[in-house]
């Protein structure tokens, strides 16, 4: 709500819920301090600033927006000012406006200044001694892709907290916790290890020979997160990571590791090191760029008199005619296509769209749920990893943790379905485009769902669909409750908004469903009756000479 009405300047609301008009006196003298005001919008706190100083013709505005916990969702705050001339149009022409990069620690990101002549002013904009500028405040609620996190980063914090690990590793002397679940959806290898008829299916703890810790971490880094370390390795490193990955059949990472090679790792020192390796691990691209290097003729010079040289000829003999078949032919084109460096990145699944995978073939689902009579097999891991409520249901000493079927009531199948296919891949199916009202309900139901079992991230992804183009004369109140209830703040918002066109609320304010909604929410009728008050006194404010004359007619 706007603060109380000075006789130097006001807020005067709109109604539209992202824009205010800020009204000032074009005194004289100047104001000694700037003047300024607050106004809760768009569910943050703005503030305008004015000020006027008499040692130069120009006046300037502000506007800025202070940090709200509820934002926090929000990727960009934009804020602007345009002038209003006398008939209460925009007249940006006349003054210059630009964003303050400023790194103060008061507001959101940065803050709009307009700079304007105060003799431009008073001859095109100023009524009875006062003028206005329009102030707007947008906030972009779509969720970056980065804020929607795979479940394999949520796996990877449970691993960092050892939270439900269920094996353990002797890797080069230091113990590395993990979850089966995640190993067998990223390696047949250790699927048949854990999971199958052998020795280490039924250990809790496995010995690892013949590697080194920080492989086996990086090894595990990437079944979980689908990449490598943040990490500056060395030519070493990725060469011992290679050797893993092909020992665990990881053949993405054994081709991102390759590429690493490739990219700046062949020396005089290394390339020998480098063909033996490609040749015992089948690495083609590898093999084709260390002939390459070799087939310049210095290069070739001092690594062809080497014993590391020699040595790996003798090993492998074929190596031997391959090279002589290369290097007769300095000019011909590499034997492989080289692979831009982006390709394999892309190519890199993430652990959510795996274990779907095994969803989808109900490979070592250890849990079932009759949802609205049907039936759906998960994980438990998985679920624990996006849910807490799950995981308090499925892993702790409750009578869920010890079944193997569970019966969930007040909840539609299809609506379980999409929150299964967001716990698992990080997003939702896709809607069907030709029944919008169908759709509209079915995110409605989703966000019950999500509050129910803490699924944050599924919340709020259903709740900006809602408020995209989802509300409507017919739906208006029940999706208003549906805010109310379960704390769905931007939601909120949307629905006052197009309350507050009049209009729409004609419409929705006849029916006996808004009757029921302010019974049971009798704060939010005194919030849209002050809402209304500040947008009826706009016409009051703007002209009060003009309001009075038209009256007394």
């Amino acid at each position: 709500m706007a603060e109380e009405v000075s006789s130097d300047c006001e807020i005067v609301p709109t109604g539209d819920g992202r824009t205010f008009h800020f009204r000032v006196r074009l005194s004289s003298p100047p104001p000694a301090e700037p003047l300024q005001k607050r106004i809760v919008l768009a569910e943050c706190i703005c503030t305008a600033f004015y000020l006027q100083q008499s040692s130069t013709p120009s006046i300037v505005f502000a506007l800025g927006v202070y940090p709200n916990p509820a934002l926090k969702a929000a990727t960009k705050v934009s804020t602007h000012i345009v002038l209003l001339d006398k008939t209460g149009s925009p007249a940006p022409s006349m003054g210059s406006g630009r964003i303050l990069n400023v790194s103060c620690p008061l507001y959101m990101d940065n803050v709009y200044m307009l700079k304007l002549e105060r003799d431009h002013v008073k001859v095109n904009c100023v009524v009875d001694n006062y003028f206005v500028v329009l102030c707007s405040v947008d906030i972009d609620w779509t969720p970056q892709a980065s804020s929607i996190l795979d479940v394999g980063h949520d796996l990877f914090k449970m691993l960092g907290k050892q939270d439900l690990t269920d094996v353990t590793f002797d890797v080069g002397g230091e113990s590395i916790s993990a979850h089966r679940l995640v190993l067998a959806a990223r390696s047949h290898v250790f699927k048949a290890e854990l999971y199958g008829p052998m020795a280490e299916s039924k250990m809790a703890s496995i010995t690892i020979q013949d590697m080194e810790a920080s492989t086996f971490k990086s090894m595990l880094h990437y079944m979980y997160h689908g990449s490598l370390p943040d990490v500056s390795s060395t030519v070493a490193e990725y060469q011992h990571l290679l050797v893993a990955a092909d020992r665990y059949g990881l053949e993405r990472l054994k081709k991102n590791c390759e590429d690493k090679l490739c990219a700046n790792c062949i020396t005089i020192d290394s390339v020998v090191s480098l063909l033996e390796l490609a040749e015992d691990h089948v690495c083609s691209k590898l093999k084709a760029r260390c002939f390459d290097f070799l087939a310049d003729g210095d290069n070739f010079k001092i690594v062809g008199t080497s014993g590391e040289y020699l040595q790996v000829m003798q090993t492998f003999p074929t190596l031997l005619v391959e090279a002589r078949n290369r290097l007769k032919i300095p000019h011909a084109e590499p034997a492989i296509i080289e692979t831009p460096a982006s390709s394999v990145e892309e190519q890199l699944l993430d652990l959510g769209h795996e274990l779907a995978m095994m969803l989808d073939n109900q490979d070592l689902t250890d849990v079932s749920f009759d949802v609205g009579g049907e039936s759906f097999s998960a994980h438990r891991l998985v679920l624990a990893a996006r849910s807490p409520v799950f995981k308090a249901e499925l892993c702790c000493p409750m009578a869920e943790s010890i079944m193997t079927s569970i019966t969930i009531q007040d909840m539609e199948a299809s609506t379980f379905r999409s929150m299964l296919h967001y716990m698992y891949q990080g997003s939702l199916p896709d809607a069907d485009s030709n029944d919008v009202s169908s759709t509209m309900a079915h995110y409605q139901h989703l966000i019950v769902a999500a509050d129910r079992y803490g699924v944050k991230g599924l919340k709020k992804i259903c709740e900006y669909r809602l408020c995209g183009s989802g509300i409507t004369i017919d739906n208006v109140v029940s999706v208003l409750q549906l805010a109310e209830d379960h704390a769905c703040l931007k939601l909120r918002t949307e629905c006052l908004d197009f309350l507050a066109n009049v209009e729409n609320f004609k419409m929705v304010a006849t029916s006996a469903e808004y009757l029921c909604l302010m019974q049971s929410f009798p704060s939010l009728l005194v919030e849209m009756r002050n809402r209304f008050k500040m947008v009826h006194k706009e016409p009051t404010t703007m002209n009060p000479r003009a309001q009075k004359k038209s009256r007394v007619r």
